[in-house]
């Protein structure tokens, strides 16, 4: 089962360390600076996709989720 789970002091380093595709590297930000952009951005909610227990990289290859 997919969720959509809150970004937590618990999980945060995890979703750091999932990698952006080669080919999303110039278009998107790594997930360390999304995270350091919600500090700042008051309307950003972050949320990471787990597939049951574990988390996943966005589809087609991301991390984070900004709704």
């Amino acid at each position: 089962m997919i969720s959509l789970r809150e970004l937590t002091k618990e999980n945060y380093l995890d979703c750091i360390r999932l990698n952006l595709h080669p080919e999303q590297e110039e278009n998107l930000a790594s997930n360390a600076i999304t995270i350091a952009q919600s500090r700042f951005e008051t309307d950003y909610r972050l949320k990471v996709i787990y597939e049951k227990e574990s988390m996943r990289p966005m589809n087609p290859r991301g991390g984070v989720v900004n709704v």
